[in-house]
Formats: C-alpha cells, structure tokens, sequence
C-alpha cells in the first residue's frame, strides 16, 4: 500500500482501492503514504497548485468535525501499519493533493 486517505465518517481510500481521482473529494482529516505522493495546505496554496501547468491535477478537501471524531482518525492515521516505516501523516490541511505519478 502507497498511501490511504481517511475520512471524518471513520472510513478509509487507498491506492488498493483505485487511483487518486476515485476517492471521495469532501472530509479527508489525514492522508498517509510514503513522503512526496501527497501534500496539503491552505487555500492560498490550493491556489497556487491549480495554477501551475502541466500538472494532472487531484484535490481532496478538508472538512471541520468534532474533536472526537478528528482525534479518533488520526489516532487510526498514525498507528496503521499497512503503509512502510518511511510513512508521513499530512493533516490539518484544507486540501490535499496527489503530487505522485
């Protein structure tokens, strides 16, 4: 497994499960994967990611909830063993971006 995204309703999207542009777009709280195949940022950034060419590109979206349920999916984000030990947990990002091939 490259990378999984999970989500404020406790589910997850992984590469096993089909490219970037398949997973659900709206309340992503953490993305892991080996480093430089995901980023996230602000608006400003998401900005400046659309505007540059030659980019395929993939945006998920942050979303607010509770400070329960965000504890409970990064603390599922950071335990998962299914990605390697080079692993990198991106969160607290409005978006998230596929920056991988």
């Amino acid at each position: 497994m490259k990378w999984k995204i999970y989500y404020d309703d406790g589910t997850t999207f992984s590469d096993l499960d089909g490219t970037p542009d398949l997973a659900p777009a709206f309340g992503v709280q953490a993305v892991v994967c080996s480093p430089d195949l995901w980023g996230c940022g602000d608006i400003v950034g998401l900005i400046d990611y659309l505007s540059q060419p030659g980019m395929h590109k993939c945006v998920r979206f942050g979303r607010l909830t509770t400070n329960k349920k965000y504890a409970d999916v990064l603390d599922m984000a950071r335990s998962d063993r299914d990605i390697g030990s080079d692993r990198h947990v991106y969160e607290r990002g409005d978006y998230y971006w596929w920056r991988g091939d």
